[in-house]
């Protein structure tokens, strides 16, 4: 048996987001490609920086108004560009969630359950 590196197991999901700095206010947007209650991986077409703090904005399914979670960037890559110029591969970060209230932790585990049951 493989020994996992998370606490909480990620699921690949295809939700919109963005993500703003917050120490310079930069706001990108992404497209969260897996998500657990603990974090998240984003590709943006700039890249991140490992280490700053940022507000990730979920568009969900389930909610009326995007769900804010505070995150800190753990790991970043940049865009792959290929020989004609166009982007092969964008830059992907990963995200460990801070969460502020349970009210935040709960309506995260609600858009979990709704990508489980599969609505998109």
């Amino acid at each position: 048996m493989t020994s996992h590196f998370r606490a909480h197991s990620r699921r690949p999901v295809r939700l919109a987001a963005s993500v703003r700095s917050q120490r310079t206010g930069v706001e990108l947007d992404g497209l969260l490609v897996d998500l657990s209650l603990a974090g998240a991986c984003i590709e943006t077409g700039e890249p991140m920086a490992p280490g700053d703090h940022v507000t990730v904005a979920l568009v969900t399914p389930t909610l009326w108004d995007p769900l804010e979670v505070s995150a800190a960037v753990t790991w970043a890559t940049t865009p792959k560009i290929g020989l004609h110029g166009d982007v092969e591969t964008p830059a992907r970060a990963g995200l460990a969630f801070h969460h502020a209230t349970p009210d935040s932790t709960y309506a995260l585990l609600e858009v979990l359950a709704a990508q489980l049951a599969g609505f998109e």
